[in-house]
């Protein structure tokens, strides 16, 4: 389920500001002692990582989660929340279609989870998302 969070550019994470380049935009949330960035490409794909050190260049953030400590055993509700900013980046942007795109085989599993979660499903059909499938290994939704 999205979990109501913070977000934004700033390093509190809290100015519900987005940054953006040609064909990219991001902003930022703060879960605990550690920092996230969530992207959205111009083509609708997402990205999310984790940091330990704020910095507003979403390069210096990883997404593979047994790098950083801490973020394996919140993992569930860290993704609540970047669900969350990936509908407030999408609004943001006017994004038609977001992809999920299993990068890593631990990705892989958490977005397999995502689409077996009703309420999950459910919510995000609410909010206009309508799930197309997995197309060409990415987990497609539309508006």
């Amino acid at each position: 389920m999205p979990r109501k969070t913070a977000y934004g550019t700033d390093e509190n994470c809290s100015n519900r500001q987005i940054d953006s380049i040609p064909g990219l935009t991001w902003t930022f949330f703060r879960q605990r002692e550690l920092f996230f960035c969530v992207i959205i490409k111009a083509v609708g794909e997402i990205g999310f990582g984790a940091s330990p050190i704020f910095s507003d260049n979403p390069t210096d953030y990883t997404d593979n989660r047994k790098n950083i400590r801490g973020y394996a055993a919140d993992g569930i509700r860290v993704f609540g929340y970047t669900i969350f900013v990936i509908q407030e980046l999408a609004q943001k942007t006017r994004a038609k279609t977001i992809k999920f795109e299993s990068t890593h085989p631990q990705l892989g599993y958490l977005y397999n989870k995502m689409i077996g979660n009703q309420r999950l499903m459910d919510t995000l059909q609410v909010a206009g998302w309508i799930y197309q499938g997995k197309i060409e290994g990415q987990h497609v939704f539309e508006r």
